[in-house]
C-alpha cells in the first residue's frame, strides 16, 4: 500500500468516526429532550411526565380494569 493510499484510507475512517460521534451525540440529546424540566423517577413510573409517551400495554390493562397487571405502577 502506498503512502497516499494509506492516508486516504485513514482520513476516510476518521471522517466516519466523526460522523458516528455526531450521530451518537444527537441521539443522546434527543433522549434528554424527551423528559420535562420537573422530571422525577416517580413521575416517570406513573406516566405523568409531560413528554413521556404512555405505555400502550399499561393502558390496555387499565382499560380492562386490571391495573395490577401493568408493568409500571398506576396511582
Amino acid at each position: 500500500m502506498k503512502f497516499h493510499e494509506y492516508w486516504d484510507r485513514e482520513n476516510k475512517l476518521l471522517e466516519l468516526s466523526y460522523k458516528e460521534s455526531i450521530r451518537q451525540k444527537e441521539e443522546r440529546k434527543m433522549k434528554e429532550e424527551k423528559t420535562c424540566d420537573c422530571h422525577t423517577e416517580e413521575k416517570r413510573q406513573s406516566g405523568e411526565c409531560c413528554k413521556q409517551k404512555p405505555n400502550a400495554l399499561d393502558e390496555f390493562w387499565t382499560s380492562l380494569g386490571e391495573p395490577d397487571k401493568c408493568k409500571t405502577p398506576i396511582q
